[in-house]
């Protein structure tokens, strides 16, 4: 029926659905016991860190790859984070070992020239991807990107040019 609403308030909800835009796919996910737990201990962990004076301190050294490209680094400042908490306890003038920046310190760097003829430039989630002959050649997050320079006949989706016009 058009426009009828199944359940209703108390009616359980067996599944969800997750949407990858970049690739298009659909995955469903049951909603078990363990699932709605550990989603109520991340709601708790959210409020408790909102509530704090502070940012949280930023992942570990072996988890700090997965900023590289998520969408939320501008926000997070992970690598300014450890040089302010590293400043603070040493003293020290300089980045300290293991700091890598996620995010340039300037416009240099942040320019990407698409040189190669025959490829195409797309946008897939936060990134633009260049590909030639149906092979990835670069993966750029769109937060790291000032300016794009096309220098010979290079393709660029609607998206592209959209998100960065």
């Amino acid at each position: 029926m058009r426009g009828s609403r199944v359940g209703g308030p108390g009616c359980p909800v067996p599944h969800g659905v997750l949407f990858y835009a970049g690739t298009r796919e659909r995955v469903q996910v049951p909603f078990d016991e363990a699932l709605r737990a550990k989603t109520l201990a991340a709601i708790e962990q959210v409020r408790a860190l909102s509530a704090r004076d502070a940012p949280p301190e930023p992942l570990p050294a072996e988890l700090r790859h997965r900023c590289h490209g998520c969408s939320l680094a501008t926000i997070c400042l992970p690598e300014e984070t450890l040089y302010q908490i590293s400043g603070a306890a040493g003293g020290t003038a300089s980045a300290p070992a293991g700091i890598t920046r996620v995010i340039p310190q300037s416009d240099e760097g942040a320019v990407l020239y698409l040189l190669e003829p025959g490829s195409h430039v797309g946008k897939r989630s936060e990134h633009l991807i260049v590909r030639k002959d149906g092979q990835e050649l670069n993966r750029v997050p769109l937060h790291a990107v000032r300016q794009v320079v096309v220098l010979s006949s290079v393709q660029i989706s609607t998206q592209a040019l959209e998100t960065l016009g």
